[in-house]
């Protein structure tokens, strides 16, 4: 699967544009974003990492803010829950993640979703690598996700009450996060 999509955030303040490259045994997900999550506009670029099985090995992002220098944030995954920062020292407050979300975009609900490959009536709570672009915070968070009918899968962030029915593709991607983004291309 190679493929690239554009999601236009809700309300028209962001836009993400995504690139995703199957290479075999290694899926490259590379995502650049201008959005506007709070006060400030940010220039988001990332790249995930994955091995055949959609399980995360590498995790990168840059965050531009106004004329500022670009943040830069690198973390490594061993691919059994075990994360380490770019020097290589472990993080042990997110031993047993396997995935990561990334606060702005929707990407990073395909990767469970395509990892659990969950049936409708099936579900699973997770432990993820939660990155808050806006402030480079790393930190454990717990999810849920749930088949609802093919198409369909329900995430819940356990943190907090948020939660969302996605309409996905057949590859995983998303079509419509309710409330945030909407893909406006595909190809």
């Amino acid at each position: 699967m190679n493929r690239e999509v554009i999601w236009q955030a809700a309300g028209g303040i962001g836009q993400e544009h995504l690139t995703f490259s199957d290479r075999g045994e290694v899926l490259i997900a590379d995502g650049f974003a201008i959005v506007k999550p709070g006060e400030t506009p940010l220039r988001v670029r990332y790249q995930v990492v994955c091995d055949a099985s959609w399980v995360v090995r590498g995790v990168a992002i840059t965050t531009e803010v106004g004329h500022g220098s670009p943040s830069v944030i690198e973390l490594r995954a061993d691919g059994e829950g075990a994360w380490f920062d770019s020097e290589g020292d472990p993080l042990s407050e997110l031993d047993g993640c396997i995935d990561v979300d990334i606060s702005i975009t929707p990407y990073t609900n395909t990767l469970p979703i395509r990892r659990l490959n969950l049936q409708p009536g099936q579900v699973e709570e997770i432990d993820v690598t939660y990155i808050n672009v806006e402030t480079l915070r790393v930190e454990r968070w717990k999810q849920r996700y749930t088949g609802v009918e093919p198409g369909v899968v329900r995430y819940e962030s356990l943190n907090s009450d948020f939660r969302r029915d996605l309409e996905v593709d057949e590859d995983g991607l998303v079509r419509n996060y309710p409330g945030l983004w909407t893909r406006v291309w595909a190809g």
